[in-house]
């Protein structure tokens, strides 16, 4: 049975430990060879080896990626099992996420969530530009971006018509992603 599976089976009980047989390698675990096979796991995961886009994001700062697929399949869910699953059994976390990210899935408060918000979040690399150009811009060439036709798009896949804010523009990306980030947090909550 591969790991997806296990985990996203009704059946699956996270006081139950992970029994791990590896075929044609000695090992004896003692809890070594299982933190090396979740810590090799979740890399796989955060680096998107194998698998679709899962994150965007620097090394140590990813964001989930998103698309419908990723949320009906309740691939972050499985994975936030996964996690807590490791954790009950002293193995690695997911280090790997961006401050923000774990602010939300530790509070639940976007509003939290938002203030630690910068735009190494934002994996959207033309609408990460115009947050920074918004934000070094003097007011006078604020006024010049503000009409400018890949400003006006990105506005409008937001569902702005008028000049927005960093903050405002953090805020539509992060609350882009809260359908994913609450899949994350239903799936860690078996550390509960």
């Amino acid at each position: 049975m591969d790991v997806y599976s296990f985990y996203k089976s009704p059946d699956f009980d996270p006081t139950i430990p992970v029994f791990l047989l590896l075929k044609g390698q000695p090992a004896i675990d003692s809890g070594g060879v299982l933190r090396q096979v979740f810590g090799d796991l979740f890399y796989a995961m955060a680096s998107n080896e194998g698998i679709k886009i899962v994150f965007n994001g620097d090394k140590n700062s990813k964001v989930p990626a998103f698309s419908n697929e990723l949320v009906v399949n309740g691939l972050f869910e499985v994975l936030g099992k996964m996690i807590a699953h490791s954790l009950i059994q002293s193995g690695p976390g997911f280090p790997y996420l961006s401050p923000t990210i774990y602010w939300y899935l530790a509070t639940g408060d976007l509003q939290i969530a938002i203030q630690k918000a910068t735009c190494s979040d934002v994996d959207d690399i033309e609408l990460a530009e115009y947050i920074r150009n918004v934000t070094e811009a003097p007011a006078e060439e604020r006024n010049v971006i503000a009409f400018e036709s890949g400003f006006i798009r990105l506005l409008s896949e937001a569902g702005e018509s008028r000049i927005l804010t960093v903050s405002r523009n953090l805020i539509y990306y992060i609350v882009k992603k809260k359908a994913i980030l609450d899949q994350f947090r239903k799936g860690l909550s078996i550390l509960c």
